[in-house]
């Protein structure tokens, strides 16, 4: 085993590169619901669900379970966030409750309520608000049938 002396100068370049390998790598946590834990038949979508046509019923709500990491300026926001038969109810972001490290990614929840039947898409971008232009990390695309 190969030990190199802790001087503070080593200390510091091990503390940097293990928070920038666990700050910027990322996550894919989805948590469950309080609803979800509870029994509810609450509708979670995730990132594997992008691109996909699915459907649900009208009145009901439904999540979307972004992976996301504020500390590095990426966050998820919705295009359009209120389409004609969707309404937007709220967002809020977890952070992981297993990691030690400040600055630790989590998972951005977005909740909506199917108004009335139809077919809506609803677009998330991963950006960075002050970039200008379309410049942007990562999409998330879900189009719904809403019955």
């Amino acid at each position: 085993m190969i030990c190199f002396p802790l001087t503070q100068k080593n200390f510091i370049v091990y503390l940097i590169t293990a928070t920038v390998v666990i700050c910027v790598y990322p996550t894919k946590i989805y948590p469950v619901s309080e609803n979800k834990k509870k029994g509810n038949d609450l509708l979670i979508y995730t990132y594997e669900d992008s691109g996909k046509e699915l459907k649900i019923d009208q009145g009901k709500e439904f999540e979307v379970h972004l992976s996301e990491n504020p500390t590095t300026g990426f966050l998820w926001a919705v295009l359009d966030p209120s389409p004609p038969n969707i309404q937007f109810m709220d967002k809020r972001f977890f952070r992981r409750d297993d990691s030690p490290v400040i600055g630790a990614g989590g998972v951005r929840i977005f909740i909506f309520k199917a108004l009335k039947p139809g077919k809506s898409v609803l677009h998330f971008v991963l950006k960075r608000s002050w970039e200008k232009g379309d410049k942007h990390a990562d999409t998330y695309l879900l189009r719904l049938l809403i019955e």
